[in-house]
């Protein structure tokens, strides 16, 4: 299903598929990064997690206490879906989601595997996100886009826009 129509009818599923399709999201925590940073995303749709790995020495995030506000964004300009996601991140020790969310491209990163000492787990907790997705069609975005400006409707029909809160 093409992100627009997803959005229009399940902007929750639309999230959630979005963010299992992408290779990487940009992740920001308030008072540790001053600028958002690329990290894969392993999302987890039944406790609505969205999971992070990432190296206890690292500068960034290594340092990361307390659950502080965080935020992630999706730009899929290949889908036409975008994203920000307003939540909160921690610190969690699980060996489960380790075994559970572990792929090759994070082996990679581990001279241990997942035993390594140096492998930190995040769980960032969705609060709320403002969604948006446009026609992927170049004819439906022409056609509107005359429409609009031959006078026969005020704005191309070409998008859409949900905000969304999580439980």
């Amino acid at each position: 299903m093409a992100a627009l129509d997803q959005l229009q009818n399940d902007p929750k599923a639309a999230l959630w598929n979005a963010l299992s399709e992408e290779t990487a999201v940009m992740l920001g925590i308030d008072g540790v990064t001053d600028f958002m940073k690329p990290m894969a995303a392993k999302p987890d749709l039944d406790s609505e997690t969205i999971w992070f790995f990432t190296d206890k020495r690292s500068e960034t995030f290594g340092r990361l206490s307390g659950e502080p506000a965080a935020r992630i964004c999706i730009s899929d300009s290949t889908e036409h879906f975008w994203a920000d996601i307003k939540g909160r991140i921690k610190v969690v020790n699980d060996s489960e989601v380790v075994a559970n969310k572990w792929s090759v491209d994070i082996e990679a990163w581990y001279d241990k595997g997942k035993r390594d000492d140096n492998l930190q787990l995040m769980a960032f907790s969705p609060e709320k996100a403002e969604l948006s997705a446009s026609t992927a069609n170049p004819i439906s975005f022409s056609w509107q886009t005359a429409k609009a400006i031959l006078g026969d409707q005020d704005r191309p029909d070409i998008s859409e826009q949900k905000r969304i809160t999580f439980s």
